[in-house]
């Protein structure tokens, strides 16, 4: 889920359908996995962990400040470069 959310951070994020398609792999049997309501649920815990946002201006999932900021700080710490 966060990478899909990387890769459509500079875009300004995504809509819980946009997101939810972007996640899903088709199993064996043909059917999409995650579901929506386990997908639903797994977005609810990266919110309360306050890795994922939602955008109050476009109302799209963005990573948050808070992840970014742990994220270069942990690049800054391993002397490496953040990747965009």
């Amino acid at each position: 889920m966060l990478s899909v959310l990387h890769a459509a951070d500079y875009e300004g994020g995504l809509a819980f359908t946009e997101f939810l398609r972007h996640v899903q792999v088709e199993r064996k049997d043909g059917k999409l996995t995650p579901g929506k309501t386990t997908f639903y649920r797994k977005l609810g815990t990266l919110i309360s962990r306050k890795i994922v946002q939602k955008s109050a201006a476009t109302e799209k999932y963005i990573l948050s400040v808070e992840y970014a900021q742990k994220r270069a700080e942990f690049y800054a710490e391993n002397h490496a470069e953040v990747p965009r």
